[in-house]
């Protein structure tokens, strides 16, 4: 006999290319390996938030969250007791969440060391640089990038 289906809430950006690169990968994972339904909502408007409200009692089994930098979203996530994957935020963005969560995030750092990599592989040029949202930003992705992207370049001009 055949599992119920799992439902799955995905809360995500829709708007931008990285959250729908993630939906694709949850989508492609989900018909490969899992028999869940998943149930979308970009998280750009408030309709996300009634929605996360209401996984527990809608029966959601699990939500899969990305991007937290919303503080109402992330409030919302942290006090929901249906089991949360959170993509690409910190512990931080939740900090009171302790039961059934889980964090996937990718190396920033290691990402701005190889674009550096990449960069200076074309040839030399006099400069490099690199360019992020404004400084009061706070987002850690352009934070840990830079990172990486000029330590590459800090351990160049030591070998010189």
């Amino acid at each position: 006999m055949k599992a119920r289906p799992r439902k799955i809430l995905v809360a995500l950006y829709i708007a931008y290319g990285s959250g729908r690169e993630i939906l694709y990968g949850i989508d492609r994972y989900a018909r490969a390996f899992c028999n869940w339904r998943l149930r979308v909502v970009d998280c750009t408007g408030d309709k996300a938030l009634d929605d996360i409200r209401r996984a527990e009692t809608d029966g959601f089994d699990g939500i899969i969250a990305c991007g937290l930098d919303h503080p109402a979203t992330a409030e919302c996530l942290q006090e929901s007791r249906t089991p949360l994957v959170c993509v690409c935020c910190m512990p931080s963005a939740i900090p009171r969440r302790r039961d059934a969560v889980a964090f996937i995030n990718i190396n920033d750092t290691e990402i701005g060391r190889s674009a550096a990599e990449y960069l200076f592989s074309l040839g030399r040029f006099r400069s490099y640089g690199f360019v992020s949202k404004n400084k009061t930003d706070s987002n850690y992705t352009y934070t840990f990038r830079e990172k990486g992207f000029r330590s590459f370049f800090r351990c160049k001009t030591d070998d010189v």
